[in-house]
């Protein structure tokens, strides 16, 4: 069955490459989330795993090592995600105190609470020319009649 399927595929069937994407794509995401530990973005890399794997499908050797070929074209692309990510910088206890006192800089304090003030000034200014609506949708996509309300910004305390 699987090499009927990958013989399809290999002659450019879709809907063969479909099934084999619906068999193995609960395992492939598995992989990438066991790596990113992000939903999304597994997913995401998920779906550029088959991608890669429709225009490379003529380098699989042996049809039976589909599932760890798929697995494999994952955790390298997974892996090539993380090494792009901004890398985060891990401190000591002792250190959080130097980052705290950072924190409480009466400039930077005086610097944000202008910042603040500047942006709610101008949210003000652009609510009182335009009549806004929310946009809220269910999962299903369609709106909600409690999200067809004005609404208005909101100073948070």
């Amino acid at each position: 069955m699987e090499e009927e399927l990958i013989a399809r595929s290999r002659n450019g069937d879709c809907e063969a490459f479909g099934k084999i994407v619906r068999r193995y794509q609960g395992i492939v995401s598995g992989v990438t989330f066991g790596i990113l530990g992000d939903y999304h973005k597994s997913e995401d890399i998920a779906q550029e795993t088959f991608l890669v794997a429709w225009r490379k499908l003529d380098d699989l050797r042996e049809i039976e090592k589909l599932p760890g070929w798929l697995c494999g074209i994952a955790r390298n692309l997974a892996k090539q995600y993380q090494l792009r990510l901004p890398k985060m910088r891990v401190v000591s206890v002792s250190q959080t105190e130097d980052i705290a006192e950072h924190d409480n800089d009466p400039a930077l304090l005086l610097a944000r609470e202008e910042q603040n003030r500047m942006i709610w000034a101008a949210l003000e200014r652009y609510q009182s020319n335009t009549a806004f609506r929310s946009c809220c949708f269910t999962e299903a996509g369609s709106r909600s009649r409690k999200s067809r309300r004005h609404w208005r910004f909101r100073r948070m305390p």
